[in-house]
C-alpha cells in the first residue's frame, strides 16, 4: 500500500517534496492505528511531532485528486461503485 501511496503523491505535481513526505507518513500512520485520528494519536504511530502535524494540516492538499488517483489505481474494472457508512447517524424511529 505504501508503494501505491508514494507513487500517487509523486504524481501530484502541485505539492513540494516536504509535503509529499508528510502526506506519505500521514497515510501510513492512518492505515496502521485504531481509534480517533487526533494529532496526538497520529504522532504516536509516526515519526512526526504533534505540533508538526498540526502545522501541516493548515496547508492545502488536494484530497479529491488524491482519492481519484487512488481509485483509478485500485479499481481496475470499468464499473465503479461508491458507498458510505452512515451508522454514526442517529436512527429515526418510525411510529405506527
Amino acid at each position: 500500500m505504501e508503494e501505491v501511496i508514494n507513487s500517487i503523491i509523486q504524481e501530484m505535481t502541485n505539492i513540494n517534496k516536504p509535503q509529499q513526505k508528510f502526506m506519505a507518513q500521514l497515510f501510513t500512520a492512518l492505515a496502521t492505528f485504531i481509534g480517533k485520528a487526533t494529532y496526538r494519536n497520529l504522532s504516536r504511530y509516526s515519526d512526526l511531532n504533534e505540533k508538526s502535524i498540526s502545522r501541516w494540516f493548515r496547508r492545502v492538499f488536494d484530497f479529491f485528486k488524491f482519492n481519484n488517483l487512488l481509485l483509478q489505481r485500485l479499481v481496475i474494472s470499468k464499473e465503479k461503485i461508491s458507498a458510505i457508512d452512515a451508522s454514526y447517524l442517529k436512527k429515526i424511529r418510525q411510529k405506527n
